[in-house]
């Protein structure tokens, strides 16, 4: 399977089960967001993500989705590793994430990928909605 990767592109609203619709009508509103996808070998945006640059050294990552018929195939790890890349590049040191705990197939993703535990964030956006904070060093 042939992948390419996308660098600072805009899409439209992000959608559980559709990345072709990530985050158009909150770009505007986000003036330090970059967005990132990745297209299948006919084209299609199969996976999309986002990334706040909070500081000089460090960004977080927002939602990341891979459609569900590319799941399981490493587009998840493609998208990470390209993202990781490209930020170091840009002299980024560091990558923030938050996860929510029940979100396994991320939390391990983010596991083998070199990520760690730096955190929990208890009722976060509201009572009962606990997150991980995940931060590597790249």
């Amino acid at each position: 399977m042939i992948f390419e990767a996308l660098f600072d592109f805009q899409v439209k609203r992000f959608y559980k089960e559709n990345p072709t619709e990530y985050l158009s009508d909150k770009a505007g509103e986000i003036p330090d967001a970059c967005y990132y996808g990745v297209k299948d070998h006919t084209g299609n945006i199969i996976a999309a993500t986002s990334c706040i640059h909070l500081t000089d050294n460090l960004v977080m990552m927002q939602s990341t989705m891979v459609t569900p018929e590319y799941r399981g195939q490493g587009v998840g790890k493609f998208l990470n590793n390209k993202l990781e890349e490209n930020l170091k590049s840009k002299g980024y040191g560091k990558i923030v994430s938050h996860i929510y705990v029940e979100n396994l197939p991320s939390i391990i993703l983010k596991l083998k990928l070199g990520y760690l535990i730096e955190g929990t964030l208890h009722d976060h956006d509201f009572k009962g909605q606990h997150e991980y904070v995940l931060g590597k060093q790249i």
